[in-house]
């Protein structure tokens, strides 16, 4: 037994001392102590609360808060009514709100706001000048209903407005700005819409201003906007409406605000195309504005134009163009946010059910004589005025006196994130007094990147969602697509050459990762079982549940939904998955030799015809993704004195979103600028041949000194 427990201790000692050199038994067993320790701590105390989770008030203040406490009659975010009925609806708001809003109502009242020495002096010099108008009028103040003397809303201090309370959103709104998912808007809102809008609104003067994303330039333009005002309104209202064009994000095509401001030309050629022909582009009353909310570019010259106009100003477009980012930079000053009316909201279908009204917070409301007369209506005005009658018996709040004045709308990646026109009424400016103008965020027209179920999302994993939307200028790069080579973006677009024995160079202007191999292979990725695994560095973004990806066993069992790819072989053994469609084949019909060849001596069309060659050009525009630049060189064929057909073969999820537009060069032109900041080197002439130069510099000279030792030689001559 001695001897047993002798060579145990021997064995322990020498495992211990191969696993760690520096280990004794001593520290091992100091060890073994600490975790006995830590778990006999961990098993009995307590564990320490998060930061998140500790109040300084108490349970008994919060509750007293969370009793006192009002819903807003609308939420600030999206513009929909205050409603606790249905949780999927916008504008839903629990009984209970969250504590922090709680917390910060208590501060309110434990410190009250104390009145400065400026406003003591400020309103002591206004009431000495109540008799003076003019002077009044010039330091901006108002008479209120009783008469005495008042600061307009624009003169109070920021800090009040910094330390105002804050508007809660909904939960839909909380859950957009915070985890980036929330339950599909129930319809989008058409062009019959904004008709029925602009016939109950109280404006004579209206000017619309029609949002185009620049990304996608010219897909989100509604071309049959004019045509479709004029024909269902009264020309009492036509006769003063205006519309503009407003080219939003523009700092996704270029770097700088001049780079921009030069392609203005290129805008409204492209526009001028794509609506009717008897449709200006622009007048000087309603300009073409070219801008960029998140690099500041002509927000200022917008805002300035926007507080000049009376009546209602409209913002259109469709989903993600950047209109509610848009109010929220020319929110005009002293301009105050006015409430939806139930009317509206039953205009975008998110008004709750019927059926939800009868519960038990509603019961003494349902019982009353006035709602049983309107039980039997079937109307959508009557529902709309019993829906706002029975929230308004419900308690519903109005907006706090100490709400700050300025809540703009929430503003989001996904798309469909307002789902009610929100109304901001303000001044125009040089016509002090009562309201004279209100922009109206309409929410937007629906678009193949949608939100919720539909269109292209549907397709996309949902982690992918957030990196489709294109938000800055890309890094410049440019492809080789050999012949029998395609081309992915992200496993959602796939590109195809139809000519053959021609390489074409492609810039991409995507977020999308781009990935060139063989057609087969680009097909045998998209029908990849786990599309994240398929590369080492790239992910592919299609939900292969979606996409309907076709297996060896649907192969061989023969599929109706699996159709096949005619390569330029004419092979058509290649299957794709069912959701891919072919969005059409698009000619490189654009000549564009003059910005694809930095080194031509003669940029004259003389001088470009007289080439050997020339390059041609498009692009392929993806709608809400962003843009694909295609070119190729050819030469004219000898026995027909033409230049062959270039044609790419565009593969898209059921087809949509995908359309052709003239070049834009973006990639010509952001190199040219790059080299002139010094970031590439510019291209310069190489220079001749220098083999054998100075051999015959050597035989000149020795040819020289031969014809000059024949003239000492002999002499010059007299005669």
């Amino acid at each position: 037994m001695v001897a047993a427990s002798a060579l145990l201790r021997r064995t322990l000692r020498s495992s211990l001392s191969r696993a760690s050199p520096r280990l004794t038994q001593s520290t091992a067993a100091s060890r073994l102590l600490q975790v006995s320790a830590r778990r006999s701590l961990s098993s009995t105390a307590p564990r320490p609360l998060p930061p998140h989770a500790i109040s300084e008030f108490s349970k008994h203040q919060l509750a007293v808060a969370a009793s006192k406490w009002k819903p807003p009659a609308f939420c600030p975010g999206c513009g929909a009514p205050s409603q606790d009925l249905d949780r999927n609806l916008p504008g839903y708001y629990p009984e209970k709100p969250r504590r922090r809003l709680l917390e910060q109502m208590l501060r309110k009242e434990q410190q009250p706001r104390q009145r400065t020495v400026e406003e003591d002096l400020w309103d002591d010099a206004v009431a000495r000048l109540r008799d003076d108008p003019r002077v009044l009028q010039q330091l901006g103040v108002q008479k209120d209903d009783e008469g005495y003397v008042v600061r307009r809303s624009y003169h109070k201090k920021k800090e009040d407005e910094k330390n105002a309370l804050q508007i809660p959103h909904c939960n839909r709104c909380h859950d957009l700005l915070h985890t980036h998912t929330a339950p599909p808007p129930p319809a989008y809102p058409t062009l019959d819409t904004l008709v029925n809008l602009l016939l109950n609104s109280p404006h004579k003067v209206n000017h619309i201003y029609h949002l185009v994303d620049a990304s996608d330039f010219p897909l989100t333009l509604e071309r049959n906007l004019r045509n479709h005002l004029h024909s269902k309104l009264p020309n009492r209202i036509t006769r003063h409406l205006t519309v503009s064009y407003v080219i939003t994000r523009c700092d996704v095509l270029m770097k700088k605000r001049e780079q921009v401001t030069s392609l203005m030309s290129y805008f409204k050629s492209v526009i001028s195309e794509y609506i009717p022909a008897r449709e200006r582009v622009e007048t000087p009353d309603a300009p073409l504005h070219a801008i960029s909310t998140r690099c500041g570019w002509d927000i200022g010259k917008l805002k300035s134009e926007i507080v000049n106009r009376q009546g209602g100003v409209w913002f259109v477009g469709a989903v993600n163009v950047g209109k509610s980012s848009l109010l929220r930079d020319v929110w005009p000053q002293g301009g105050i946010v006015r409430d939806m009316s139930i009317a509206d909201a039953a205009e975008f279908e998110i008004l709750p059910d019927p059926e939800l009204w009868q519960k038990d917070a509603y019961k003494d409301v349902l019982d009353t004589p006035e709602l049983a007369e309107l039980e039997n209506d079937q109307d959508g005005k009557e529902i709309g005025e019993k829906v706002n009658w029975i929230l308004d018996k419900a308690g519903r709040g109005d907006m706090p006196s100490t709400a700050a004045p300025q809540y703009p709308p929430a503003v989001s990646a996904i798309p469909g994130t307002t789902v009610a026109p929100i109304r901001v009424g303000y001044t125009t400016k040089g016509r002090p007094g009562k309201f004279r103008g209100e922009i109206v965020d309409l929410p937007g027209l629906t678009r193949w990147v949608g939100f919720g179920e539909t269109g292209l999302m549907k397709y996309v994993e949902r982690d992918f969602r957030l990196e489709i939307l294109m938000k800055k200028v890309p890094l410049l790069q440019q492809r080789s697509l050999k012949p029998g080579q395609s081309f992915l973006l992200g496993g959602l677009v796939m590109i195809t050459p139809k000519t053959p024995d021609v390489t074409f160079l492609v810039n991409v202007f995507t977020r999308l990762p781009a990935h060139f191999a063989a057609t087969r292979k680009c097909i045998n990725f998209l029908n990849h079982p786990n599309p994240r695994k398929a590369f080492d560095s790239e992910i592919l973004y299609q939900n292969p549940d979606e996409i309907g990806i076709v297996t060896p066993y649907r192969r061989f069992m023969g599929a109706e939904d699996v159709h096949a790819v005619q390569g330029l072989d004419g092979k058509t053994d290649i299957e794709m998955p069912r959701a891919y469609q072919s969005a059409g084949i698009f000619t490189l019909d654009e000549d564009v030799t003059m910005h694809r060849n930095p080194m031509l001596d003669d940029r004259s069309p003389e001088g470009i015809d007289a080439l050997p060659y020339k390059v041609f050009g498009t692009d392929i525009v993806l709608e809400g993704i962003g843009w694909v630049e295609i070119h190729a060189q050819v030469k004219k064929d000898r026995m027909t004195g033409q230049y062959p057909k270039l044609q790419v073969e565009v593969w898209s999820l059921e087809g949509e979103g995908v359309a052709q537009r003239k070049a834009i060069n973006a990639y010509p032109r952001l190199m040219e600028g790059a080299k002139n900041v010094g970031k590439y080197k510019k291209l310069k002439v190489r220079r001749g041949s220098k083999k054998g130069e100075k051999k015959q510099i050597r035989l000149l000279n020795r040819t020289k000194g031969v014809i000059k030792a024949r003239r000492v030689k002999t002499g010059p001559k007299l005669y």
